[in-house]
């Protein structure tokens, strides 16, 4: 059974609800939303019981700050805390509170033996003046939780806090031993999440409690500002504090850790870790952690043996990603001393994604040259906006005055399958490698499998992008986006006068946001054998996308989104050679007037798309047809789907004959799957323009006869355009 009590209470039910919830025993599901006004639930002189609830909610609840209240009147001394040892919860699974303005504490000292020792999830929201989650005598009720998120609690300084009679066994449960006090498991937690607690300075405060977290598989922690050092062990100082402080403490299921926000975070790990702690993590994103120095000691290499995913995101201050530590060579690690051979040669052998973005500081991985590191399974990478590297890759075996990035070799990134640079990210320079040409024609030799190459935010000074791209075998995907390239322009290989890239290697061209990007390619130019063209945000094309004598014979996916320069999209003879598009898609384009734009001068023609399966319009709002030329008729022999959707001008699909014989329905509306068929294509596009545009005169008239009507009212009598009938059930 579920209840749900939402709305506005009376007046005389400001105070609270009454106990007729009693009433419902098998209730299991109860949420209390939208009642401002609600102070109390309830009153009671015994505890209020609820034996099978396992979900409650509380909602915008914002007066509320106890759960009940002494029917005695001559109490007036309120409760601080909203569930307290007059309500029980013996079976409640999951606990979610949002928006409660006034709820400072959640749990007394003393409960119910046994209530809320069920719980596995516990979510809150938006409560500006709580100020911890947890009393310490609560803990040994947590056994069974498994989820924890706090998210928008301005004023919880610490998740546990000490209480009033953290050690008493009137708590309801037995008096916490020394032995508890000192170390506590949450052993069946699996995600904590703690989002934008700007005054939280830790979990808790007291340096002798030691916690583990034998199940924690996923941790997020985002704009918590205050917090240094949050997860310590006893007795530990030093002036610059990790996050993970932790010589007792132990995560050892800990997969996917995101640190986002934290402006006081210097360090995360310390040189000594528990054994295997963090052992087997998979995915680590930090961003926007101003102070933090370095990543990782090298004494946490050998702990990173798992790890997938690795993002570095706007973190000024980080200079290198692993540091030597303190201790990188001690056994006191929690691990075996590093050997020589590991020192020299390392692997991370399941890394399959790199990023490194927005590091104005970052000068190297490591800055030890002896170090050599492997990236086997490696297949993306991400670098740029880190203006102090001044080279890339280098070859390791080679002598440099510059500090690379990477030091490599035919077995460093034999995987790598697509790498994304933006400004300030080895393109200073724009060899790969020092000094001679022939080391930078022999770039191939260590990205055999580089398939895409993407640049990204390339200011407007430059306008030429490097010529090592040709040096690619296997090169087949080109991406560009957020960048102020006006054409697309490539130094030649013998580094003299610029020229535009023509390279047969490229199938896939996608170009995203470049905003004063005025031509695709020139006349005559271009990328013949390309099969997938992607153009989003290049607000400059104008006209065409394309010249008209260009060929895009093997082209087979063709998208367009927000480009509205273009007026009509491709010329008669583009179109034409269109024998392999087989996905079409335009959306967003405001300029757009036609598709396939027409001649006064041509010939009667047929235009055949043999391949074409999808075409889809999107928002096209000043799209009036297909092709406007009578002159033309089209062949869609293969067309199976056609989406036209918000496109108000379009009167027909085109002035010739549209032969669509696999077509049998034009859907309007992707949402609705709204869809009409009226025999053939021209008549259908035409019947909904004509019900569109009935509809609208009739809105019109409608509107007009009101304004009429109400010209011509006496000013004195009352409005009843707005008149609301309410119907009362007792």
């Amino acid at each position: 059974m579920e209840g749900v009590i939402e709305g506005t209470l009376a007046a005389e039910e400001e105070e609270g609800i009454s106990s007729s919830i009693k009433l419902f025993p098998k209730l299991d599901s109860l949420s209390l939303g939208g009642l401002p006004k609600l102070k109390r639930f309830g009153c009671a002189i015994n505890p209020i019981e609820f034996p099978s609830l396992k979900s409650l909610n509380l909602q915008t609840c914002h007066a509320l700050s106890t759960f009940t209240f002494d029917d005695d009147k001559s109490i007036v001394t309120p409760s601080h805390y909203l569930f307290d040892g007059k309500v029980n919860f013996p079976a409640l699974e999951i606990l979610d509170i949002r928006g409660m303005d006034n709820l400072e504490r959640l749990w007394a000292d003393q409960l119910v033996e046994h209530s809320f020792s069920k719980l596995t999830s516990i979510d809150l929201r938006d409560c500006p003046k709580l100020l911890n989650v947890f009393p310490l005598s609560m803990l040994t009720r947590l056994q069974r939780l498994e989820r924890l998120e706090i998210c928008n609690c301005e004023s919880v300084e610490e998740i546990i806090s000490e209480g009033g009679s953290s050690s008493s066994s009137n708590c309801g449960m037995p008096s916490l031993s020394s032995q508890f006090i000192q170390s506590f498991e949450f052993s069946n937690l699996t995600s904590l999440e703690l989002y934008n607690l700007p005054n939280l300075k830790s979990i808790h405060h007291n340096k002798m409690h030691t916690m583990n977290w034998p199940s924690l598989k996923q941790m997020t922690v985002w704009k918590c500002h205050r917090v240094e050092m949050m997860f310590a062990n006893s007795g530990e100082t030093s002036s610059q504090q990790p996050l993970f402080w932790v010589n007792e403490v132990n995560f050892p299921v800990l997969e996917k850790l995101v640190i986002e926000n934290m402006d006081n975070l210097e360090r995360l790990w310390a040189d000594q870790l528990v054994e295997h702690s963090f052992s087997k993590l998979t995915s680590i994103n930090l961003e926007d952690c101003p102070k933090l120095v370095n990543v990782f000691p090298l004494s946490m290499l050998t702990r990173l043996q798992r790890l997938e995913r690795l993002k570095i995101f706007r973190c000024e201050s980080v200079e290198e990603i692993i540091s030597e530590g303190g201790s990188s060579s001690n056994s006191s690690s929690g691990m075996p001393s590093l050997s020589p051979q590991f020192i020299q040669s390392f692997d991370f052998p399941n890394l399959t994604s790199l990023t490194l973005w927005e590091l104005p500081n970052l000068k190297s991985i490591h800055h030890n040259k002896m170090l050599t590191m492997n990236w086997p399974s490696l297949k993306q990478m991400k670098v740029g906006e880190c203006e102090k590297v001044e080279i890339l890759f280098v070859n390791s075996g080679e002598t440099s005055s510059q500090q690379p990035l990477f030091w490599v070799n035919e077995s460093t990134f034999p995987n790598l399958h697509k790498l994304t640079l933006g400004w300030n990210a080895g393109i200073k320079d724009t060899k790969w490698h020092c000094n001679s040409q022939q080391q930078q024609h022999s770039v191939s030799h260590y990205f055999p499998n580089l398939k895409v190459v993407g640049f990204s935010e390339y200011p407007k000074q430059i306008t030429v992008l490097p010529s090592y791209l040709s040096s690619f075998p296997n090169l087949q995907t080109l991406e560009i986006s957020y960048s102020s390239f006006k054409e697309l322009i490539f130094q030649s290989e013998e580094g003299g006068e610029e020229k535009h890239y023509l390279n047969s290697q490229i199938t896939e061209l996608r170009l995203v946001y470049l905003p004063e990007l005025m031509h695709l390619w020139k006349e005559k130019e271009g990328f013949p054998n390309l099969r997938i063209l992607h153009v989003e945000g290049c607000r400059g094309l104008q006209v065409n996308l394309v010249p008209s004598s260009v060929s895009v014979r093997n082209l087979v996916t063709l998208e367009v989104w927000h480009c509205d320069g273009i007026i009509k999209l491709i010329t008669h003879s583009t179109a034409k050679s269109l024998v392999q598009l087989q996905q079409m898609t335009i959306g967003n384009c405001k300029n757009i007037e036609q598709v396939i734009q027409g001649g006064d001068d041509d010939d009667d023609d047929e235009i055949s798309f043999p391949q074409l399966k999808n075409l889809e319009l999107y928002d096209l709002r000043k799209l009036e047809s297909f092709c406007s030329s009578d002159k033309y008729t089209f062949g869609f022999p293969s067309l199976q789907f056609l989406v036209v959707e918000k496109c108000p001008k379009m009167k027909m699909f085109s002035q010739g004959h549209s032969n669509t014989p696999m077509l049998h329905k034009v859907r309007l509306n992707t949402w609705s799957d709204e869809q009409r068929w009226e025999g053939n294509l021209n008549n259908t596009i035409q019947k909904v323009f004509r019900e569109k545009n009935l509809k609208k005169e009739v809105e019109n008239f409608v509107k007009d006869q009101d304004s009429y009507s109400t010209s011509k009212e006496d000013p004195n009598k009352p409005s009843t355009s707005n008149t609301q009938c309410m119907v009362v059930e007792n």
